[in-house]
């Protein structure tokens, strides 16, 4: 549906992707015309996915896939990981102090 209500039809040539990758999501939109597909939830809209030209979508997807399969983007995730997990435990020790504080336990 449009803005106003009105039903819309894809062009022939495009299919629908579902919400899920955003770095494809990102190729398909920078490669040309897209309609995104969004349904409200009170006060949000959530995104369903994208309709776009089927060639757009699979070149997308082969980009993707040919970029993850580098080791350079292996090691670059394997090191975000780990970042990720340090913070985490960070966290996880603030805040189990900060709760300890809190309850304020008698020797």
């Amino acid at each position: 549906m449009s803005d106003s209500g009105q039903p819309l039809t894809p062009p022939p040539d495009w299919v629908f992707l579902p919400a899920g990758d955003a770095g494809i999501t990102r190729r398909i939109k920078a490669k040309g015309p897209t309609w995104v597909v969004q349904v409200k939830k009170g006060r949000r809209l959530i995104t369903k996915g994208i309709w776009a030209n089927k060639a757009d979508i699979l070149a997308a997807q082969e980009e993707v896939a040919a970029q993850r399969a580098t080791p350079a983007y292996a090691r670059k995730r394997s090191r975000e990981l780990a970042r990720r997990e340090a913070k985490h435990q960070a966290y996880e020790r603030e805040f189990f102090a900060e709760v300890v504080a809190f309850l304020a336990f008698a020797e």
